[in-house]
């Protein structure tokens, strides 16, 4: 299936829910809180990596990696809420498990 190409930040705009963890996507940039710490990162910082993915950077260096779930659906109409979910991966050596997130609704 061919799943096109997203501007990513555009597309996750809004609030998402995972374990620990919550991505809001708005108008400054993009802010990740986990485990009550928060990161802000503004657009001039956040990176499109291929078709599906952002990396989000400080200091040029990548801190974390948001990409489009398999499921990730943008509904053309705007006012119809977005479906399917985005995956958040910690930029670091060791090997760390993806976190997915949900639309908060």
């Amino acid at each position: 299936m061919c799943r096109g190409y997203y501007h990513v930040g555009a597309e996750i705009h809004g609030s998402w829910q995972g374990e620990n963890v919550q991505v809001i996507s708005n108008t400054e940039g993009i802010s990740i809180t986990e485990n009550g710490i928060t990161d802000q990162f503004e657009w001039g910082n956040i990176v499109q990596f291929g078709t599906l993915a952002v990396v989000l950077a400080k200091d040029d260096q990548a801190v974390w990696t948001i990409a489009l779930a398999e499921n990730f659906k943008r509904n053309s109409n705007a006012s119809l809420p977005m479906e399917g979910d985005i995956v958040l991966y910690k930029a670091e050596m060791a090997e760390n498990q993806p976190i997915t997130l949900k639309i908060e609704k």
